[in-house]
């Protein structure tokens, strides 16, 4: 799975709109290396335990973690394949 190729596109059609953090050249690092707001999930990528990431719980019905994000582009499969790209390790490729 590739950051560049298959989860930063969905980053700049249903996200970086409003959240300028998830713009090409500035969201990978801030993804890997800030915290969330949340204390409950404080990191947004865990690659030891991958389905306890913030973004990926935010994709889906959680009550602990807050507002869900929607988008059209966040389907079940590429949901999924955020969830790939985490368990390989979040890498920068």
């Amino acid at each position: 799975m590739s950051f560049t190729r298959d989860i930063q596109p969905l980053f700049d059609e249903d996200c970086s709109k409003c959240h300028d953090y998830l713009k090409s050249g500035v969201s990978y690092k801030m993804l890997t290396t800030q915290k969330s707001s949340c204390k409950v999930t404080p990191n947004y990528i865990d690659t030891v335990n991958p389905t306890t990431s913030y973004l990926y719980l935010k994709l889906h019905e959680n009550p602990t973690n807050g507002t869900i994000m929607k988008g059209e582009h966040w389907t079940p499969e590429n949901i999924n394949k955020l969830l790939l790209w985490i368990e390989q390790g979040a890498k920068n490729n």
